[in-house]
């Protein structure tokens, strides 16, 4: 569809503009350019799945029920310390002998996983003794060949590459509490990847060399890329962190405009380096897998998700899947894949299906479901890694609409060395009459509190401001022009989408990418029939003025 048929749709029948735009009402796909949430609703989100939780912890195999715990401790909420503690109780019950006694031998080292996840990251120093009981049980499982798999089938279907990714998320987790984890199983544990990665960068459930077995799968190639994101942390420290730099750097080259949508998540940090992965290989290990064959295999599979990325269908084993996503973008340090936000759309995705009693339903029991969409939502893998800004962001928060520092340095602030737009104060009617007056230096202050009054207050304000806003999307200055069609996108009132089409016309193309978006929240359905955020992504940096041009026309 090109850029002007597009309009003319729109302009003549509103139903129609919500339908192309955004697809039919019964499809809500994930994978496609999505509206961010709010983040008060993730929030909320996360409340009401750690409320359903809390019924649910307690009395099942432990791995489940460490699981839950995890989770509930990641939401950040406080619900459900009664349950945290006496399910934290029973993981160290079984280590009082001074050995490991998990509840289910045969999925033993799933249990033992998330026994040291949830025992690391609630007490490691209480906890380091059960700690290392776990750890070492772990260790001693691991296959000749490097994987881990159900206890009693080590050889029979070639390794298993989820359970061999838990067994390594906990000795990470061990690590990270101080134990000294031997350089062999990471080594041996990379080694085995390299055989069973397939061709095309992905990972699959039960490998053997040479045999793909069913093909790469989205669950799996997030188990197997975390495996290996781990063993470059332990075998080549600092590695994991410098290839991340390299890979949002390939990103960053692939399009020369700013990002777009930056006025719905005011607090994104997107110039965060990774503090703390804790402990090291022992001694003076010497891998036998190359950094080279290392990095290359961590590509391969963060391409395959690029490449892979699901836009029509929800792959199966969905929260699996996502929880497994959240883990390499926040090892790998990454926020996008190709065009897409991870965790814009897969949070839009989230709120879209939770069902009524704060629950998410997927290929296992609601409980193991809901922990993997907490975990995802409240980004736990993030928490872990302590993340810390870098500075003045790049491209995050509101500053000069994602530029840099405003001109006007009277009226930043310093938090924690990040340097912030400092805010003002007042009532929204008062805020867009500081945004209409402001001058240019001024206008990143009246835009960061209009914002986050309307994303965390009530926003039926907004529409008594409707005649103040449609005057702003004709304001000169690009930043009140998008704050202004940003806001009239939260109103609600489907009367106001003739000035947001007609603002698909601006010349400035971040007014234009705000616009369809705010189109697409009116309607609040998913947006843009698997179109990028970016007009330009996938153009070349070659690309000639005619041809960016043409992308722009087209998209």
């Amino acid at each position: 569809m090109s850029f002007r048929s597009f309009c003319s749709a729109g302009i003549r029948q509103s139903l129609l503009l919500g339908i192309v735009l955004c697809g039919s009402p019964e499809c809500k796909p994930w994978g496609s350019t999505v509206q961010a949430a709010d983040k008060a609703e993730v929030e909320a989100a996360i409340r009401r799945g750690a409320v359903f939780l809390q019924t649910q912890a307690g009395g099942r195999d432990a791995g489940y029920d460490s699981l839950a715990a995890l989770a509930l401790l990641k939401s950040g909420t406080g619900t459900g310390q009664q349950q945290i503690r006496s399910i934290t109780e029973r993981v160290l019950a079984k280590t009082a002998s001074g050995t490991y006694r998990p509840d289910n031998l045969h999925t033993a080292i799933y249990e033992a996983g998330v026994d040291l996840m949830l025992l690391a990251d609630s007490d490691p120093v209480a906890h380091r003794e059960a700690i290392e009981v776990i750890a070492t049980f772990v260790i001693a499982s691991q296959s000749p060949l490097g994987e881990w798999n159900y206890l009693g089938t080590m050889t029979r279907n070639g390794g298993d590459t989820s359970i061999t990714s838990y067994a390594m998320l906990g000795l990470w987790a061990a690590a990270r509490a101080g134990m000294t984890i031997p350089g062999e199983v990471w080594d041996n544990c990379a080694t085995w990847h390299f055989r069973t990665q397939i061709a095309d960068g992905g990972f699959t459930y039960h490998a053997t060399p040479g045999n793909a077995n069913g093909g790469s799968r989205h669950g799996t190639t997030t188990s197997g890329l975390a495996s290996q994101l781990i063993a470059l942390t332990y075998l080549y420290p600092g590695a994991a962190e410098k290839l991340a730099q390299e890979t949002r750097e390939k990103e960053r080259r692939k399009t020369s405009i700013r990002r777009f949508g930056v006025l719905e998540r005011i607090d994104l940090d997107t110039g965060n380096v990774v503090n703390g992965g804790g402990g090291a290989a022992a001694g003076n290990f010497n891998p036998k897998s190359p950094r080279a064959a290392l990095e290359k295999s961590v590509r391969g599979g963060i391409d395959w998700l690029t490449a892979h990325w699901a836009t029509n269908t929800i792959p199966a084993h969905r929260l699996y899947y996502m929880y497994g996503l959240e883990r390499v973008s926040a090892l790998a340090a990454l926020t996008h894949y190709g065009s897409h936000d991870w965790y814009e759309e897969g949070s839009d995705h989230l709120l879209a299906t939770q069902t009524s009693d704060g629950s998410w339903q997927g290929d296992t029991s609601p409980a193991v479901s809901t922990s993997f969409a907490i975990l995802f939502l409240a980004q736990a893998t993030a928490k872990t890694l302590n993340r810390t800004p870098r500075g003045v962001p790049v491209g995050g928060g509101l500053l000069a609409g994602g530029r840099g520092l405003p001109d006007d340095l009277n009226a930043v602030q310093v938090e924690q060395g990040n340097v912030k737009v400092r805010k003002l104060q007042g009532p929204l009617d008062e805020l867009l009459a500081e945004l209409e007056k402001s001058s240019d230096g001024k206008v990143s202050a009246a835009q960061a509190a209009i914002v986050e009054q309307v994303q965390l207050e009530d926003r039926s304000a907004l529409i008594e401001q409707k005649v103040r806003l449609r005057r702003l999307v004709d304001d000169p200055r690009v930043e009140v022009r998008r704050t202004a069609v940003w806001a009239l996108g939260r109103t609600a009132d489907l009367r106001l989408k003739p000035y947001l089409i007609r603002a698909l016309r601006d010349p400035d193309l971040s007014v234009v990418v705000e616009a369809r978006n705010s189109l697409c929240a009116l309607s609040r359905l998913t947006r843009g029939q698997g179109m990028p955020a970016s007009p330009l992504a996938g153009v070349s940096e070659d690309a000639t003025a005619d041809e960016r041009a043409e992308a722009i026309q087209q998209w």
